[in-house]
């Protein structure tokens, strides 16, 4: 509407004006509704009011209403004797004894919008003003409405006069606790967006109850007028706000790096979240290793026990809500009241705080470990154990895997997690079963050897597991004869089966990690496997048949092993077929991890094992675990990802638990509205130290609930949304189809898109012009900047290894893929997704630097573990546009590191990087990196530390030549050009333009690079 336009509105024939001197904050004395929504996203400062269900049908957009143009039935007309017209249903008033001056206009409860208690949008029956504030409105037109009837004589408020502060763990409310100024209301909070709070909350005074007033709205600081004709019947235009939420105290939050949510806010609605299409997960990393050294605070309550909600058993948390000076607390979960231990009690200050709160890391701190007194341990702690299952058939002999293990092993005893009481124990394997009886009073090791596979047995029931200080001379003289005593063998054959049986009676009584080493298809004995791999059934239909196990032998010997607290590490080595899909079941199902080197070559493959190995066997575990994640009353899980078994109806057991180890989980609503300011997920990760200390790591964030649809995309945290979708979409793959796979993740993408255009085109189309709808279509066309890499990250995993279409990804390959992504942590799965390419060739001058200063640290900085900060180069775009025949590119993707060298790559590069003056006629395979060098290559080797760094797998240096063997492996990732595979013949433009037509308003979403 033109600037200085007014406009009126006339009272209906039959509709009395409201009672002389009626103000409004929500609108000029006798004037129109506006929708509520629209007002609180337009004025997110301003109270809310509740009112009874109404009977006004919404419009066709599903927000605010319309009144009825259906004139009343002569019953009606009797039945009103004021002959009010054209606005009310045949029988509104059938039980009405109100007067004309205050009568009730009932609108019709409308899904989209409701207030505070869940009921209708409306300010209150027949309030005759509209929800817009009257403090400061800018750019808004009002066009005519219908007037409605006054309030009833002698309305009240129920809203105490004496302000009353409202702090609390979520922050601090505005205006210090204190009432707008003329509203008569205290001001909102997060929850005031939803259904109301129960009687016992104590968010603050007056939820869910009117104010003493309607308060007045003004237009651009001023009161209009309104004009229209009698009768006519027309909707407010408002331009929608983003609505402004109660933000939470970040500092009170776990870090990302333990727990990251798919979204900062949750829908306050189910409705709104199915509307929005967005997966609402979390990945979980309880014991992940913080770069910058910072311990997590250890708690411990030494007489009383843990701190515990009575009814949902959540951990005392800073979310939580001390009330009655501090004798009890509300949990954040399920809001119920819990008594305060004598021990633990202490009195509030005048900010309703624990005056001993800076002595309470549980109460300032999301992450947090709790000392486990006596009662949360089955059985004393049990001293690490590690049994080492090495395949020393003919396979592991010609490939150097053997004395690559035995290296490895004999480097990693003295950091092996829990000395000096750890326990070791050594089987060894081909067509026959050997065992090594390490008694430290022997003068050597002994050997013996069982043949009859099926029904294995020990042959000295003890011994067969020491103490590593006590035996390690005998150890360390087994570790040098085990290559020599096998260095002849001829047995092809592999009794993998057997072994873990025989390990399996070994320690069985303990419990601890089982390192299995195979090198070869299992032949013999039980759990033989048999060649199915089918080449020409890759790329078709048939090939997830692929990725399911072939036989149940390592499925239910992984239960048999869990219920023993027993870990698996599975280490797969073998030139040919080894079904990996099979055999992954048993680190899967005990909390492990699968490590694949396909055609094991040490020079190329040794330093990547043996960092691997080191680290798994080094670095700090969690034994006998649990994992348990809860949250808030309202929402409910519905998948979890991971290597993991339940143990009863939402127990996590997991027997080894490193900082490497990842789950994840989806929830979703199981209330339709949720009548909490906030939800939370706590995960809880019960577990042995390798100290023998039983410890709980707890891990707690909030997230606040909006109705604002703009706050959930805004909201988004693509990095973590992504890895879930990932797992989810490998499950559907392993079941249906790789087809299936890339559907799901195409379709997901397409339609959080399409909502998100959707609700921006809904909330600032409405009572424009076709002109003008135009023009602001075409300012919606961009994502916000959090989903703004969402469809070029959704192309990436299509055309990604785990999904890619054609015959170029073995099946043993995809399914090492499959089993990674299962528990890839988000620092791993980011470059997994969209690997990061760096140009070598023209790096800054800072760039690769290690930065000495604190304040030099920029935003691409990488922090090592060590303590180190590198400069990283900036990142590049994945398209073969960006290289060139003089140029070098490492390219990182997760899993393994490609050097890219051009034909044309100047000299004194070749010479800085391999000490060489050209590559003619030498094999990539055997090229290394210098050991020390000039500086351009001590920068080069800085940025391969930093992408090892930030994840678990310590990547493999492929030198690739412009035109060589392995370039076509290279292009692999270059996901911005076309792939040569159906499903993924399209370019990113072209990607996008698709994206454009199926989510039907999308212009243009920019690139990455």
């Amino acid at each position: 509407m033109p600037a200085g336009a007014s406009t009126s509105v006339h009272t209906a024939p039959g509709l009395n004006p409201p009672p002389s001197g009626y103000t409004s904050n929500y609108g000029p004395p006798n004037g129109p509704y506006v929708d509520k929504q629209q007002w609180h996203l337009q004025h997110p400062n301003n109270s809310i009011v509740n009112a009874p269900p109404s009977s006004y049908p919404v419009n066709e957009n599903g927000s605010g209403y319309t009144l009825p143009k259906a004139p009343l039935s002569s019953q009606a007309s009797q039945m009103n004797p004021g002959g009010t017209q054209g606005a009310y249903r045949k029988n509104q008033f059938a039980q009405s004894n109100f007067s004309d001056s205050n009568r009730y206009a009932r609108p019709i409860r409308s899904e989209h919008n409701r207030g505070t208690d869940g009921l209708s949008e409306m300010t209150r029956p027949n309030a005759p003003t509209p929800y817009v504030n009257g403090d400061h409105v800018s750019n808004l037109s009002v066009q005519s409405v219908q007037q409605m009837p006054g309030p009833p004589p002698n309305y009240s408020s129920q809203f105490s006069d004496k302000p009353t502060s409202t702090r609390g763990p979520f922050g601090h409310m505005p205006n210090g606790g204190h009432y707008l100024k003329g509203s008569g209301a205290p001001p909102p909070r997060v929850a005031d967006v939803g259904p109301p709070m129960s009687p016992g909350n104590q968010g603050g005074p007056g939820i869910g109850r009117p104010p003493t007033q309607p308060p007045q709205m003004h237009v651009n600081g001023q009161q209009p007028s309104f004009s229209a004709p009698v009768g006519t019947l027309v909707q407010p235009n408002i331009s929608m706000q983003t609505h402004q939420m109660e933000p939470i105290d970040e500092n009170l939050q776990c870090d990302p790096l333990y727990m990251a949510p798919t979204t900062g806010v949750v829908p306050v609605s189910e409705s709104m979240s199915k509307k929005l299409k967005i997966t609402m997960g979390a990945v979980v990393q309880p014991l992940a290793e913080n770069p910058n050294g910072n311990a997590v605070p250890v708690v411990n309550f030494g007489a009383s026990s843990v701190i515990r909600c009575k009814e949902c058993r959540a951990y005392i948390n800073p979310f939580v809500k001390f009330i009655e000076n501090g004798r009890r607390w509300k949990c954040n979960m399920c809001s119920t009241l819990n008594n305060v231990p004598k021990p633990y009690y202490c009195h509030l200050d005048s900010n309703n705080q624990r005056a001993d709160i800076a002595e309470r890391p549980e109460l300032r701190k999301g992450q947090v470990e709790f000392v486990a007194p006596g009662e949360y341990m089955v059985r004393p702690p049990q001293a690490p154990c590690f049994v080492f299952i090495i395949d020393v058939s003919m396979n592991a002999i010609q490939s150097g895997v053997l004395q690559s293990t035995i290296d490895t092993i004999k480097t990693s005893l003295d950091s092996l997690s829990g000395n000096p009481r750890t326990q070791v124990g050594f089987i060894t394997f081909d067509k026959v079963v050997q065992f090594y009886n390490l008694k430290h009073t022997l003068n050597a090791p002994q050997m013996m050897v069982v043949s009859d596979l099926n029904d294995i047995f020990l042959p000295v029931p003890e011994d067969m597991l020491v103490n590593l200080l006590e035996s390690r001379s005998i150890i360390n003289a087994l570790l040098d004869a085990l290559p020599e005593m096998f260095k002849g063998t001829q047995c092809p054959h592999a009794a993998v089966g057997a072994a873990i049986n025989a390990a399996f009676l070994i320690m069985s009584h303990i419990g601890g990690k089982m390192c299995i080493f195979q090198c070869s298809l299992p032949s013999m004995g039980p759990g033989a496997l048999t060649m199915r791999d089918n080449p020409k059934i890759l790329g078709t239909e048939q090939e997830h048949t692929l990725l399911s196990p072939s036989n149940p032998f390592y499925r239910k010997k992984a239960t048999e092993l869990l219920k023993h607290q027993i870990g698996v590490d599975l280490f797969l080595f073998s030139r040919d077929y080894t079904d990996v899909a099979t055999l992954s079941n048993l680190p899967k199902f005990t909390g492990g991890s699968t490590y694949y080197y396909p055609a094991y070559d040490s020079r190329r493959d040794g330093p990547k094992f043996s960092n691997e190995l080191q680290r798994a066997l080094s670095q700090e575990m969690a034994w006998e675990a649990v994992a348990r994640i809860r949250i808030t009353n309202g929402m409910r899980f519905t998948n979890f990802f991971g290597n993991y078994q339940f143990r009863g109806k939402d127990l996590l057991a997991l027997p080894n638990f490193s900082a490497d180890s990842t789950f994840s989980c989806e929830f979703v609503h199981e209330q339709q509205n949720l009548n909490t300011e906030a939800v939370c997920l706590q995960s809880a990760l019960l577990y042995t130290t390798s100290q023998g200390e039983r410890r709980i790591r707890v891990n707690t964030i909030a997230l606040p609930t909006t109705s604002s649809e703009a706050d959930v995309f805004q909201s988004i945290k693509s990095d973590a949304l992504c890895n879930v979708m990932m797992k989810k979409a490998c499950e559907c793959a392993r079941q249906n189809g790789l087809s299936s796979g890339r559907s799901m993740l195409q379709t997901e993408c397409t339609a959080i898109v399409r909502a998100h255009q959707a609700s921006s085109v809904n909330n600032s189309l409405n009572g424009y012009s076709g002109i003008q709808q135009h023009q602001i279509k075409s300012q919606l066309s961009d994502l916000p900047e959090a989903m703004a890499l969402l469809p070029l990250n959704t192309m990436a995993m299509l055309k990604g290894l785990a999904f890619r279409g054609g015959n170029t990804i073995r099946s043993d390959e995809r399914a090492y893929y499959f089993a990674l992504i299962s528990s890839m942590p988000i620092s791993q799965s980011v470059p997994f997704i969209y690997p990061r390419m760096y140009s070598v060739h023209t790096l800054s001058a800072s760039a690769g630097k290690v930065v000495i200063a604190e304040d030099a640290i920029s935003s691409r900085a990488v922090r090592c573990y060590n303590g180190d900060a590198i400069e990283m180069p900036e990142q590049m775009g994945l398209t073969a546009e960006r290289l060139t025949s003089d140029g070098a590119f490492i390219l990182d993707n997760g899993v393994d590191i490609f050097l890219w060298l051009g034909r044309a790559v100047p000299e004194e590069v070749v010479v800085s990087l391999f000490g060489l003056k050209t590559l003619e006629g030498i094999d990539c395979n055997q090229l290394r990196l210098e050991t020390g060098g000039d500086d351009l290559c001590i920068r080069v080797r800085n940025i391969i530390r930093a992408c090892r760094s930030r994840n678990p797998i310590f990547g493999t240096i492929r030198i690739v030549q412009e035109g060589g063997p392995l370039e076509s492996r290279f292009f692999m990732h270059l996901v911005e050009d076309r792939a040569n595979f159906s499903g993924g013949t399209f370019s990113y433009s072209e990607f996008m333009n698709i994206l454009q037509r199926q989510s039907s308003g999308v212009h243009s979403l920019g690139r990455r690079y």
